[in-house]
């Protein structure tokens, strides 16, 4: 395999949904909220991302082997209607050239399935001990919705 490949199981129809990423990482934040939402929302598996930027390895489902992938999930259970982006894994955090290409095969889908916001949730390491939710974002709507609901703003640093 020589390029990310995206593969349609089916094409669900959503009016202008959300897309929320949780992809495994720190603390397992991200994939743990990912899975929660579609298991609470009864959401469908309907495309996969497999990619050679992606571990060299398979994961082994009933004896069956299958590469590496990202997942998307969908349900119209809520409003927004939701994409949920899960997956097996990351690239490694130094690769940045294989960062970016999976994030353009994430926002080329979302583009085509007229995401109208992207929400990443994740975990970082702070010192002491903290159980708040922090946010940082590019769109003032949606830090306000957050803020709102009792989220700070994230303190300065970078995100991986």
């Amino acid at each position: 395999m020589e390029k990310t490949l995206i593969r349609f199981l089916e094409r669900p129809k959503l009016r202008d949904p959300y897309l929320i990423e949780g992809l495994p990482g720190m603390g397992g934040v991200g994939g743990f909220v990912a899975r929660y939402l579609i298991q609470m929302l009864d959401a469908r598996l309907f495309a996969e991302m497999i990619s050679p930027r992606l571990p060299d390895y398979v994961v082994i489902e009933d004896g069956v082997c299958r590469l590496l992938r990202y997942a998307f999930y969908a349900t119209d259970a809520v409003e927004p209607h939701l994409i949920i982006l899960t997956g097996d894994t990351q690239p490694p955090q130094d690769d940045y050239v294989a960062h970016y290409e999976l994030c353009e095969g994430v926002i080329g889908l979302a583009k085509e399935m007229g995401v109208k916001a992207v929400i990443g949730v994740g975990g970082f390491l702070m010192a002491g001990s903290s159980k708040d939710v922090f946010v940082a974002y590019s769109s003032e709507e949606l830090a306000k919705r957050f803020l709102e609901a009792g989220a700070k703003i994230m303190p300065v640093g970078h995100i991986v």
